[in-house]
């Protein structure tokens, strides 16, 4: 009976002793990440460079988040996974009182989103976003999409070319334009420069420089795109050509050989260049026996 007792009484101790381990020490360990979370929460990034190992990746998660406006930073860490508002959910190692981003950081899934385009790998789909219209993806749409962002980059480094700006801002924006295209205008640009340099320090550097060369590049790549858009509006058949062949091909396949003739006639008197139809209307005129 003794022996049971001082059992019980041991078990009872060892449970408060791990009660006290799971409320108490094991907050402990936590509550370094726990107030670098909160201070996030308020806009408050000083330090990042301790608490954040790899910082560099950090300050891109800052620089993507300055450009949707935002002063402040809402993160959740469940086990190894870092949870911030507005971006992907990234795999990080948990420290006492610091934590290292392992994965690349990206926003979320958003149709305002241009850099989630960037994360599948979606190029038409981030052409149409930062042109701001939705096209077919013909070759020739494709182009047009493309020719359309090259002059929005263009105009958008001409207008910021006589600034100023926080150097580990533009270092990221040229690391993380995706594709090529910015995607930008000046006042977004502007706005958010602003933001990040209240985060991250660095010293201002000029514009001009930077500006210069990227419109060298990306006029040439205009011109590029522009012989390219020319030779694939030449060889592109007319829609509603294309239309009126594609309702001849329907004819076809049901046997109605003299509609099938009417509608390719049609399309060959809107674009006498249309192959396919002249190549069709030559088997239907032999099913009729012409």
């Amino acid at each position: 009976m003794k022996r049971l007792i001082i059992f019980l009484v041991l078990l009872i101790l060892a449970g408060f002793g791990v009660f006290y381990w799971l409320n108490f020490m094991g907050k402990g360990e936590n509550e370094g990440i726990i107030k670098i979370l909160e201070s996030w929460n308020f806009g408050d990034f000083k330090g990042y460079k301790n608490s954040v190992i790899n910082y560099g990746k950090f300050e891109e998660m800052l620089f993507l988040n300055s450009l949707l406006g935002r002063t402040t930073l809402r993160c959740s860490i469940n086990l190894d996974t870092l949870n911030c508002e507005g971006f992907l959910p990234v795999p990080v190692k948990v420290f006492p009182s610091s934590i290292e981003i392992l994965g690349d950081v990206y926003l979320a899934e958003n149709p305002k989103d241009w850099k989630s385009m960037g994360k599948k790998g979606d190029y038409y789909g981030a052409l149409q976003l930062c042109a701001g219209q939705r096209r077919g993806p013909s070759k020739a749409d494709s182009l047009y999409l493309e020719k359309t962002c090259i002059e929005k980059d263009i105009n958008f480094w001409r207008s910021v070319s006589d600034r100023k700006a926080n150097a580990k801002f533009l270092e990221i924006l040229l690391k993380r334009r995706g594709f090529g295209y910015v995607c930008l205008d000046k006042n977004t640009f502007l706005s958010a420069e602003i933001i990040f340099s209240r985060a991250v320090s660095s010293p201002k550097v000029e514009l001009s420089k930077t500006a210069n060369r990227e419109i060298k590049v990306l006029e040439a790549r205009l011109k590029d795109v522009e012989k390219k858009l020319e030779v694939a509006v030449k060889s592109s058949p007319d829609p509603l050509a294309e239309a009126f062949y594609k309702r001849g091909l329907d004819y076809f396949s049901k046997g109605d050989y003299k509609n099938a003739e009417i509608f390719f006639n049609r399309a060959l008197k809107v674009d006498p260049n249309h192959e396919k139809a002249r190549e069709a209307l030559e088997r239907v005129r032999r099913a009729l026996g012409k």
